[in-house]
């Protein structure tokens, strides 16, 4: 533990990181549990909104960046939504942030974030950082120091980015969001389906803290887990 908080990121690899992310057009960052462990998800709310790169995360990456705000594009994965998946395949920089590129997202890992012309990989595991996807740039830290030091460099240099909008956002993926996120509830009354459930759920008084929720294991989390934070 003291080495990783002994790992500061410096300069020169910040530099590097912006000049990477100047060159891009359609960044986007995937957020992973380590975000999570890491207590890292303040710092990557701010990097995100500071320089609107939008963002996916995993499983147990959910929460990383608020699911109702602007740039989260939601889970990625073969449990995921449509539109997370057709971001990832569309963008020009892919940021990893405690993330390990597990087959549940990456599937095969060749075709993964295929149109990526530079992947960045912050983790505190060294052994994680081109197991599966070649990094371009890495650092190996605690994410929450790494990630403001990122956002302060940037502010120091003006950084503006030129982005474009994501296909994740776009009408190919808007087409599917009602199938992917709203599936079709029972036609008995007296059953609710997970997105209903939760919705549900929420609305008894929505003035009290989120409420929390268990599921068994397997299809009932994965099937869940898509619309945790959807209204």
């Amino acid at each position: 533990m003291h080495e990783l908080s002994e790992a500061a990121l410096d300069t020169p690899s910040a530099a590097l990181f912006f000049a990477m992310l100047a060159e891009s057009r359609r960044p986007l960052i995937y957020a992973g549990g380590g975000v999570i462990n890491g207590n890292a998800a303040s710092a990557l709310t701010e990097f995100a909104t500071t320089f609107g790169v939008p963002v996916v995360t995993t499983l147990m990456g959910i929460g990383a960046l608020d699911t109702t705000h602007a740039l989260s594009l939601r889970m990625l994965g073969m449990h995921g939504a449509a539109f997370a998946n057709y971001a990832v395949d569309d963008c020009d920089f892919l940021i990893a942030v405690g993330a390990r590129f597990d087959d549940r997202v990456a599937g095969v890992p060749a075709k993964f974030a295929g149109n990526a012309r530079h992947i960045a990989h912050l983790d505190v595991d060294r052994a994680e950082v081109n197991k599966v996807k070649r990094a371009h740039w890495s650092h190996v830290g605690l994410l929450a120091g790494a990630l403001r030091t990122l956002t302060a460099h940037g502010r120091q240099i003006k950084f503006q980015a030129r982005l474009q909008r994501l296909d994740g956002r776009g009408r190919r993926a808007e087409a599917r969001l009602c199938h992917e996120l709203r599936p079709r509830e029972s036609a008995d009354p007296a059953v609710l389906r997970h997105r209903g459930a939760q919705t549900a759920t929420r609305a008894v008084k929505p003035s009290s803290p989120p409420a929390s929720g268990s599921t068994r294991c397997g299809r009932h989390s994965t099937a869940t887990s898509p619309h945790q934070g959807c209204g």
